[in-house]
This record gives structure tokens, sequence and C-alpha cells, in this order.
């Protein structure tokens, strides 16, 4: 046996614990096999079977109502009247829930997680506006998505229903949904992967404890329509920061 081969072997164990142990830290999944369509069926539940506020909102091209039953207006940028406009495949840069003052910066997850002073967006999903999930993840914490966890434990989160949510892309475009699930406690990815063919869905996860720990909480919203952004709008200033 030579000496290389000696190497790899001593070495691969090592590097491939290391790898679990960062993305398990990491908490944005465990290494147990999402479930699948074929594996459950996943019905819109109702809040007084299973605990998870959802609803169904029809998709409107027009600004959703916030949970508060006012109704957030368009940039002043942009129009009264927005023309709706086609998704391109686009990463996104800044995530909005104005009923919960966010307003965060969006950059790719990397292996610096977490971060501070933004939100990430998890490799291997869907851009905005394209069919699957896109995954977008922060830390509970004030300034960033500490508003999600704090509305959620009122009622599992039910005020959150319906509120708007916008997330800006590259492309100088506004991809406005309406939060729809609120699923605390959740420990896999499988709200990402229950969807029907060409259904798009966006999540946001936050934590419910301190870094590394289990269950996370996650909150799905439908998308209603794409609008033109403006580059002060869709490009923010990112100042990113590693924290523990």
């Amino acid at each position: 046996m030579n000496v290389v081969t000696r190497l790899v072997r001593r070495l691969l164990p090592a590097l491939l614990m290391a790898a679990s142990v960062t993305l398990l830290a990491a908490g944005v999944f465990n290494w147990a096999p999402p479930r699948t369509l074929g594996d459950i069926a996943f019905p819109t539940p109702s809040p007084a079977a299973s605990g998870t506020p959802s609803v169904s909102p029809t998709p409107t091209p027009s600004r959703p109502t916030t949970p508060s039953g006012g109704v957030s207006n368009p940039p002043a940028s942009v129009g009264a009247s927005p023309s709706a406009t086609t998704a391109a495949d686009s990463p996104p840069t800044r995530l909005v829930v104005p009923s919960l003052g966010i307003d965060l910066p969006v950059v790719p997850g990397s292996t610096d997680y977490p971060l501070c002073n933004v939100a990430q967006y998890l490799f291997g999903f869907a851009n905005p506006g394209q069919p699957g999930t896109t995954y977008l993840y922060g830390h509970a914490r004030a300034g960033m998505l500490l508003p999600l966890l704090d509305a959620s434990g009122t009622n599992d989160g039910a005020a959150m229903i319906g509120a708007l949510v916008e997330v800006y892309t590259a492309d100088l475009k506004r991809h406005d949904y309406q939060i729809n699930i609120v699923k605390p406690h959740a420990t896999d990815l499988t709200l990402a992967y229950e969807l029907a063919p060409g259904e798009h869905r966006l999540i946001m996860q936050t934590s419910e404890g301190p870094h590394g720990t289990f269950p996370k909480l996650q909150i799905a919203a439908t998308p209603v329509g794409v609008y033109p952004a403006s580059a002060a709008e869709a490009l923010p200033e990112a100042n990113p920061k590693v924290c523990r």
C-alpha cells in the first residue's frame, strides 16, 4: 500500500465527520432523508387539526392585505399600480416583511454560517419565480429574523397568515408572496419538497433556540406577483459578519 493510499484512508473519515458536524451545527437540515410526495400525503392542514395555521389565499396581482388589516403600498419608484413582469432565473438579494419590520440584504449561503446582518439563501433550491422552493434562512436576532420567532409564539403564529413578503432579485424584480403556512418545531425539509409539479414556494427559516440546536421555525409563502424594481431597491449594500 503506497503512502497516498494510506493518507486517504486516514483522512477521509475525519473529513466526512467534520463536514457532517458543520452542516448539522448550521441547523439547515439533518441527515435523515427528506420526506417526498410519494412518502406522505401532505394536505393543507387546518389549525384545529394540527395546530399549524395555514390558508390557501387566492393569488392576485394586487398587494395583499397585511395581518393588521392595512394594505402595504407599492414603492413610490414602482408606482401605484406596477405592471406585472415575467420572472427570470435570478438569485434573491433582499428580503422584506413590512408588517414585521424585517428588511435584510440576502447573500449566498456559505461555510461562514452563521452570518449576521443578512439573510442567506440555501444552494440547491430554486430562485424566486422558478418551479420549486426558494429557501432563505437567518438568525433569530434583533434586526434580523427575530420578529418571525416572536410572532410564532402567539397562537402558533396565526397573526402572520396573509402577511406580505417581498423578495427582490438581482435582475431588478420584486417578487411578492403571501404567508400561508407557519410550521414551528420543524426538524427536516419536507415543507420545501411537498410541492405540486411546477409549483413555487418561498420558505423562511430561523432558529427557535441557541445556535446549532433543533428544532427550527419554518414559514412558507405563496407567490402573488412579480413587479419591476429599481437598483436602489433590489441591490442593497450587504455588510455580513461572522457571529456566534
